[in-house]
């Protein structure tokens, strides 16, 4: 059998009741090279009696003790034969289109390695919400939201195997955000982007990490902390975390950090970062009502008295982007 361009990496942990759907979404794809791995992460429910009632030969299934998310992962990207790593996650939902386009996008663009997508966000009885995950999709503002934020939907992505090795994979700690970890090495030597199409239902659950994990901003201000780093090795650890934490609400009331390292953070990141990167990929036009909208957000945060000083100069980067793809209709 010739082996599949993509590899599925599908963990479940006691997720039976939403699982039936998140594999028939992944079966039911127009694209169909691709093989599925489903790892049972020592589950306690009947997920494993779900993925038995299926018979198609993409299907690899595989049970361990439970060993947490991030070496379900290592395990899993060991055992793909696919180029490309798709990831879904047992709760979600992928659109029947999601990897023909995200395998076009690929093709077209070979020095990108990894891809998300926009969702539709649903809650626990598949009802949409109203709202959505639609992040930036160009890779230079991508890169500049990563030293702070995660603005990937992990179940959304799909990124190349052994580009993705050499930065050192998936971490294999019991962590929450091995996938902001990971998107955020990536993005430190190579182009990212998003697909500017909904091609996901992403559920929001109640016992979801981001809910239910009281450590959840301390992880995500650590591999913030690592990110200002990267950009400014200068900058002490000490003041790279202070950076971090007053970014997520998190800092202490003095800022003890000099408006000239802040300078200095600011002037790497946009020399690291260049306009002309993107050069080879599709750039998605940014819709006018978008545009206002993110405009009038940015300029709410400068004037705002409660923006910190990093705030402020956070905001006037993302602004200079936002008009860097500004609809020719609109006159700054």
């Amino acid at each position: 059998m010739k082996k599949p361009l993509v590899s599925v990496i599908l963990p479940v942990y006691n997720g039976d009741k939403y699982l039936e759907a998140a594999i028939r979404s992944i079966l039911d794809q127009t694209y169909a090279h691709f093989e599925l791995i489903i790892i049972n992460d020592g589950s306690c429910d009947s997920s494993e009696e779900v993925v038995k009632q299926f018979n198609d030969p993409r299907i690899r299934y595989t049970y361990q003790e439970n060993q947490g998310l991030g070496k379900t992962l290592v395990y899993g990207v060991s055992l793909a034969q696919g180029e490309l790593i798709a990831r879904q996650d047992a709760d979600d939902i992928s659109l029947p289109l999601r990897f023909e386009r995200q395998v076009e996008f690929f093709q077209n663009h070979p020095n990108v390695v990894l891809l998300g997508t926009w969702a539709d966000i649903i809650d626990e009885d598949d009802k949409h919400t109203g709202r959505t995950h639609e992040h930036p999709t160009d890779s230079q503002e991508l890169k500049f939201e990563l030293v702070f934020n995660n603005p990937f939907v992990h179940s959304s992505v799909m990124f190349r195997k052994d580009e993705t090795a050499k930065v050192g994979g998936y971490a294999d700690e019991r962590k929450a955000f091995e996938d902001y970890d990971l998107w955020s090495r990536i993005s430190h030597h190579y182009p990212v982007a998003n697909l500017g199409e909904k091609l996901l239902l992403y559920r929001e659950v109640s016992s979801g990490i981001s809910k239910s994990n009281p450590n959840y901003d301390l992880w995500v201000i650590e591999v913030s902390r690592k990110n200002i780093h990267f950009y400014l090795q200068e900058l002490s650890e000490s003041s790279c975390h202070e950076l971090a934490s007053i970014f997520h609400g998190k800092g202490s009331e003095e800022f003890r950090i000099s408006d000239r390292e802040i300078e200095q953070f600011v002037h790497r990141v946009m020399q690291v970062i260049p306009v002309s990167e993107q050069k080879n990929v599709r750039r998605v036009k940014i819709d006018q009502k978008v545009f206002a909208m993110k405009r009038k957000y940015y300029n709410a945060r400068l004037t705002a008295d409660n923006s910190s000083v990093l705030e402020k100069l956070v905001f006037r980067i993302k602004r200079k982007l936002l008009f860097m793809f500004k609809p020719k209709s609109v006159i700054a």
